[in-house]
Order: C-alpha cells, then structure tokens, then sequence
C-alpha cells in the first residue's frame, strides 16, 4: 500500500479480498468478518508486504499478490482524488479500469481482429458493452482486457472465446 493513512486500512482490505476468494465448506456464509478465520482453516496464508510494486504516479493505491501452486496474480487499485477508483495493474501490464459490475477479463494476443471478434461475439448474444479498457505490453505482445457488461455472459460464450486462437484465458468477475 502506498500513500497516507492506508496502514490503517491493511485488515479491513484483506477481509474483503480473502471473502472474494475463500469458498464455504460448510453452511456458514463467508462474509469480511468470517473470511480471515475460514482462510486460516482452509491454510490459506496472508501477509503484508510493503511496495510490492513500484507505481509512484498513484499517491493511493493497494496492491495484491496471490500466489497458488503453479502460479500468481497481482493487481493494484488507485482512488483518484474524485472518490474515483480504477484497477491500474493486472500482473505487468499497467491498465485503467473501472472495477464495478460484470467484467469480462481477458488475456489475449496484441494483434488485429481481437475487438471485432470478441464484439461480434457478445453483440451476437445481445450483451453491450459498456466500457473496454487495453492494456499492452508492446503491439503484436500480450494484451489484456476489461470489459464491463450491462449483464452476465453463459458459460459456453466464454468456451467460444477461449477458442479463438488469439484468446488465452476469458473469465467473468462480478464486482
């Protein structure tokens, strides 16, 4: 975390990210005041790491890494002086996203055809688009999108997707 008064915030922050991740194994409901205590019983570990990645162009801004058997995921978040909040780190690739609603994430390659394709498709399923945001690692590299909906995307939409030789990975997150 960057940026003044955000210690205090460090607990509260990582509630609200353990309850996004922990899945209930039993009938209690997983929610901020549960997450910490399922987590630490399903032997999920935390801590806190300080500048785990170097963004001084965002005064405020948290960041998370999420480390697994065979991989990790790092994202960082700013709020803008506007009460504003955008995702501005997927991994390495720096992004300006709005973090509400469904979003369609996808990991792809940086060549011609990806939007049209990806819009055809949804326009297809009649599902808008309410905002697309890129990020690049460098033209014909890797690429990542954001693409808040005004709805849901099925299942076998996003198994179309993946199949699109330019597409890595396509998930669906509600915010």
């Amino acid at each position: 975390m960057l940026g003044e008064g955000l210690h205090e915030l460090v607990r509260p922050v990582a509630a609200v990210l353990l309850s996004g991740m922990i899945k209930p194994v039993d009938t209690r409901p997983v929610n901020w005041v549960s997450a910490p205590v399922m987590a630490f019983e399903q032997g999920v570990a935390t801590a806190q790491a300080k500048e785990l990645i170097e963004r001084r162009d965002h005064p405020v801004l948290i960041a998370c890494r999420v480390s697994w058997e065979g991989g990790s995921r790092t994202v960082a978040g700013a709020l803008f002086g506007n009460g504003a909040a955008r995702l501005v780190q997927y991994d390495d690739f720096e992004v300006d996203a709005t973090p509400e609603g469904y979003v369609l994430i996808l990991e792809n390659a940086d060549v011609p055809g990806v939007i049209g394709k990806v819009g055809t498709r949804l326009g297809r399923a009649g599902i808008n688009v309410a905002q697309w945001r890129y990020g690049r690692e460098a033209p014909g590299g890797r690429a990542v999108s954001f693409i808040n909906l005004d709805q849901r995307v099925p299942r076998d939409l996003l198994a179309g997707l993946e199949q699109e030789a330019e597409i890595r990975r396509a998930r669906l997150v509600r915010l």
